[in-house]
């Protein structure tokens, strides 16, 4: 059985997202990053097409970050996972993204993935806001603290009612860590 991971990471800015992630993915080999802030120690290509590049000259080994513009761009950031297989895709501030069904690769790295083994870390301020392609497919949360009415009820449903009062209190850059499978 091929193995794959859906993890999804929620909390306000500031709570200690970023930091997880990046000691979650620090022994990552083969790792894609969607985001624009430069916050991952990740090669910075400045082209779509360097990161191809970059991926075909390493292919078993390779951190890349990319913003990608344009539908076309889109389509090819997920399409890389499809060819190189074994990726983790991290998308950072996931529920800003466009929605998945309006990109077929994005949609089958979420919904199909599993067959190219295919992992994915979102970041998200909100679990509310996350796309529901995403959080159907979640088999791991991390959740820092949310205090909004709609995210912990959200978080209720997706968890526990226990899990979600826990989050509510939790102090800043504490994760609380829920596995569904």
């Amino acid at each position: 059985m091929l193995q794959r991971s859906v993890t999804l990471v929620f909390g306000r800015t500031g709570v200690g997202k970023t930091h997880w992630v990046r000691a979650h993915t620090a022994r990552t080999a083969r790792l894609l990053v969607w985001e624009c802030f430069g916050e991952y120690p990740v090669a910075q290509p400045p082209t779509m097409a360097t990161c191809v590049a970059l991926v075909r000259e390493n292919p078993r080994g390779f951190r890349i970050g990319y913003d990608p513009h344009g539908p076309a761009e889109v389509s090819a950031f997920f399409k890389i996972a499809r060819i190189v297989r074994g990726v983790t895709i991290l998308l950072e501030e996931s529920d800003r993204l466009t929605p998945p069904r309006m990109n077929p690769p994005y949609d089958w790295a979420i919904s199909r993935g599993r067959h190219d083994e295919t992992s994915i870390i979102a970041t998200s301020l909100t679990p509310y806001r996350t796309p529901i392609e995403l959080r159907r497919q979640a088999d791991v949360v991390v959740c820092f603290t949310i205090s909004e009415p709609r995210d912990l009820a959200y978080l209720a449903d997706l968890t526990s009612p226990a899990d979600a009062e826990k989050v509510r209190k939790l102090p800043s850059h504490t994760p609380h860590i829920v596995r569904l499978r």
